[in-house]
């Protein structure tokens, strides 16, 4: 499990301690993962299994001396004991049989263009295995988390996306990918690019959505590795702004081709001055900088009135399109709320 040079040492009681020369936190992150699956069975208690907490931290980042870090391991280590963990080696197990039988269907979304209601791309959305806990991604997500196979599940739900572009997308229909960045494999290439490669899946027709919620300024070598997937032709958009961190900085270092406005600033846009503000600050910002806006949420056509009348080219919500296991055109009652508004709005300014 550790490399020839690694050093393992018991640190007293329960405690032991890891030391890997020259490794990433990523390579100690995967190891700490790799540990936590690991259920040791006790002699003479049946049924009882030991478990342990991993707490990871990376020379200078965490500590620049021996006591520095051994403080900021012991805390990590803490919350880690705090985080939720698998109800049993069951769910471990249960995770462990859709990503190795490849169990996650596709669902997609439609991402609609308002000035006309055409189709712009799908996104992508995992789903698990039907009829079982896993169905809901975030229940599927939170197990893999806790089973220490959330990178695994990632890359499977990335692929799957890409099959599906590839079966089911006509051509210049776009594909949104979400991923969280930290999982992130770049050699080169990242590994959904290579994917895409080896599908034929045009690298200008994939959209990567980074999450706002990861805070990219902690990650510079992420940045690096998106950037070199955009320079063979990927898009990257922003996703979730208005939720997590909330602020710019990450629309000035990914410098995305779309940003999406998460549901908590759409909801409720057309009867709050603050928000309509904030959304049109943002248009003027996207204007300046070259990117578009996708607007998520949308259920009402007063939010979809709102938006058109601020200037917001793209959206996507169930007013438009509910996901689906196929690529739904745009829903016959939204295409006419976007006349009826895009009227109204002609009418008005004439």
């Amino acid at each position: 499990m550790v490399r020839p040079g690694d050093v393992v040492c018991r640190w007293g009681g329960d405690e032991f301690v890891v030391v890997l020369p020259g490794a990433s936190r990523e390579v100690a992150a995967n190891l700490a993962a790799r540990v936590r699956r690991l259920r040791l069975a006790l002699d003479g208690a049946e049924g009882l299994e030991v478990a342990a907490s991993v707490g990871v931290v990376t020379f200078p980042e965490d500590g620049e001396t021996l006591q520095d870090l051994l403080r900021a391991a012991d805390a990590a280590m803490y919350l880690d004991k705090r985080s939720p963990r698998p109800s049993s080696s069951c769910e471990v197990s249960a995770v462990e049989e859709v990503i190795r039988y490849g169990l996650v269907t596709v669902w997609l979304q439609p991402v609609v263009d308002l000035r006309n209601g055409r189709v712009e791309g799908y996104e992508a959305l995992a789903r698990g295995p039907e009829n079982s806990p896993f169905f809901q991604p975030g229940k599927l997500f939170a197990a893999a988390e806790r089973a220490g196979l959330a990178d695994d599940l990632e890359r499977l739900c990335r692929r799957r996306a890409l099959e599906a572009k590839q079966r089911m997308l006509p051509p210049g229909h776009r594909i949104f990918i979400n991923f969280d960045p930290r999982l992130l494999r770049c050699s080169g290439q990242c590994d959904t690019c290579r994917a895409a490669l080896g599908l034929g899946v045009p690298s200008g027709e994939v959209v990567l959505e980074v999450s706002e919620r990861c805070d990219l300024g902690r990650h510079p070598e992420v940045l690096a590795d998106l950037q070199r997937c955009r320079a063979r032709g990927y898009l990257l958009a922003l996703d979730d702004l208005g939720a997590g961190f909330s602020n710019l900085r990450a629309v000035v270092d990914l410098r995305p081709e779309f940003v999406k406005l998460d549901t908590s600033l759409i909801a409720g846009l057309d009867s709050d001055p603050k928000r309509l503000d904030l959304v049109h600050l943002l248009v003027q910002f996207s204007r300046g900088h070259g990117f578009e806006l996708i607007a998520e949420g949308i259920e009402t056509e007063s939010v979809l009135e709102a938006l058109l009348r601020l200037g917001v080219r793209y959206g996507q919500g169930y007013l438009l399109g509910a996901p689906a296991p196929y690529p739904a055109p745009v829903a016959l009652a939204a295409e006419e709320a976007i006349r009826r508004c895009a009227s109204q709005i002609l009418h008005q300014v004439g």
